[in-house]
């Protein structure tokens, strides 16, 4: 049988709900399990290449790093800031985490470690490829998403 597959993930109060289902097809029986993180998680990415869960803790100022396949929490990256939102590139395992103000931390994948850390009050265009800043779009200091 497969490894565990994460399908969905609910963050509610200071846990997260994490739906897997062992195999791929999705008719397989769904299981629910509650995995603790750190306080207010409120962003939720998912790497489905390497079925890695990224969960932005707003009050704990952290993110936590969940494997999908055994529904543990792996890592705990520290951040600058109270993060908000999160997204995964996953052809680069690269994870993008943003802050209220326009704060944005590039994390690697592949070492949870934190490669970038920008204060902008901006918008900022990373590139992908180089995680690099090429260019900034003035905002408002409510900016808090990431896509």
């Amino acid at each position: 049988m497969a490894g565990l597959v994460a399908r969905s993930v609910i963050a509610v109060a200071d846990a997260v709900a994490l739906a897997v289902s062992a195999g791929t097809p999705m008719a397989a029986a769904m299981t629910v399990v509650t995995i603790p993180v750190g306080h207010d998680p409120i962003g939720v990415a998912v790497n489905s290449w390497t079925d890695t869960v990224y969960v932005a803790n707003l009050s704990s100022g952290t993110v936590s790093v969940i494997s999908g396949r055994t529904s543990k929490v792996t890592d705990t990256i520290p951040l600058s800031f109270g993060p908000y939102g999160a997204a995964v590139d996953p052809a680069t395992d690269t994870v993008y985490v943003t802050g209220l103000g326009g704060i944005v931390a590039v994390i690697n994948g592949k070492t949870n470690e934190v490669v970038a850390d920008e204060s902008a009050g901006a918008v900022l265009v990373i590139s992908g490829k180089t995680d690099a800043v090429t260019a900034t779009i003035p905002t408002s200091e409510d900016t808090s998403s990431v896509a």
